[in-house]
């Protein structure tokens, strides 16, 4: 395991409650895994971290609510240790970034959930629809504005519930079945929402679509 990795657990093992230690050693040796496949990102500044959080939601697909939440929030304790001796401004800028994207991972956690209790799916629906990933380019109060991933041209207005649109902010990543019923857009099926592209890289074939 990284030096780094194996000293932060060294620092936080005496610190932590044995209910949360499972969680730390777990975040390290996820955070090992990812640098092995990218060994440009050893120095852990806050791009880097960033791009591990959407790796690893991306790799879990829909991380479990209470699991995930000690999770992130393990991360950013090791972003306030990797800042402990390194120039002030440098780390706070790397925690704003880490609690920026955890925030993200978990607002993309609540709309998986709230997609699953306010729109329900609608099996059966013959109409001509389109299925695939679409980035949330713009919210209203009461419909979204969107593009499917990797193109420009923007569909819209999607209707969906008050309770889900309020969580939702540009950039985020949902996987709709979207059917035109006049003069808008329904959902008609949805899968796992994710909070931003930047995982979507070519190192990561893109999920199957719901």
């Amino acid at each position: 395991m990284d030096a780094v990795l194996h000293g932060f657990l060294a620092w936080i093992r005496p610190r932590s409650r044995p209910a949360h230690l499972a969680t730390y050693e777990e975040l390290a040796w996820q955070l090992d895994c990812f640098l092995r496949q990218e060994p440009r990102a050893r120095r852990l500044r806050g791009a880097a971290l960033r791009r591990f959080i959407n790796d690893w939601y991306g790799r879990e697909s829909r991380p479990e609510g209470d699991s995930a939440r000690r999770f992130c929030a393990a991360l950013r304790v090791l972003s306030r240790w990797l800042g402990r001796d390194t120039d002030p401004v440098r780390a706070r800028r790397r925690r704003w970034i880490v609690a920026g994207a955890a925030r993200d991972a978990m607002r993309a956690m609540r709309i998986n959930d709230l997609l699953e209790a306010h729109a329900p799916r609608r099996r059966g629906v013959q109409a001509a629809g389109r299925d695939g990933w679409w980035e949330v380019v713009l919210r209203g109060d009461s419909h979204l504005v969107v593009r499917a991933v990797g193109e420009s041209r923007l569909v819209g207005p999607v209707l969906l519930p008050a309770p889900v649109l309020r969580r939702i902010r540009a950039g985020t990543v949902l996987n709709l079945r979207l059917v035109s019923e006049s003069g808008h857009w329904c959902v008609v099926d949805h899968g796992p929402c994710y909070p931003s592209v930047a995982w979507l890289s070519k190192r990561h074939a893109v999920p199957a679509t719901v």
